[in-house]
């Protein structure tokens, strides 16, 4: 019986670790959205300063860059860095003519993304607060 009990809770335990780590194996885009779904994004800076972008051809060179990023999970993220250095809003338009928010991440100043419940660092392509700081101008 103690045989038992023991290879049960070592099962247990390895499911339990597999769960939370095999996540964080998983590479990701910033984000998948079609550009010609994107009704707007906006891009506010920590210090309250923000934009929204609405002009299309704007829009769909911004959608592709994210795109071509390649995002490595770090660690599991409940929440939102208690301080970020920009936060990117992607809204899509919906069949009554309204917005709804598709897609929401955060840069800190060391370049990390908070993205879902993880954070990511870039594992290929380029992504820093300079990109977004010339759009807010």
């Amino acid at each position: 019986m103690k045989k038992r009990t023991f290879y049960i809770i070592s099962v247990s335990f390895i499911i339990i670790i597999l769960a939370i780590f095999l996540p964080l194996l998983k590479n990701e885009k910033l984000t998948i959205v079609k550009s010609e779904d994107v009704s707007s994004i906006g891009i506010t800076k920590w210090n309250g300063n923000s934009v929204t972008i609405s002009n299309k051809d704007k829009i769909d060179s911004i959608i592709q860059k994210f795109k071509s990023i390649d995002l490595k999970r770090k660690f599991w993220s409940l929440g939102t860095p208690n301080k970020w250095s920009y936060r990117i809003s992607i809204l899509v338009a919906t069949d009554d003519s309204s917005q709804r928010l598709y897609e929401c991440f955060y840069l800190t100043e060391d370049n990390k993304i908070y993205k879902g419940y993880f954070s990511h660092t870039v594992n290929d392509g380029e992504i820093d607060s300079t990109f977004f700081s010339n759009l807010l101008n």
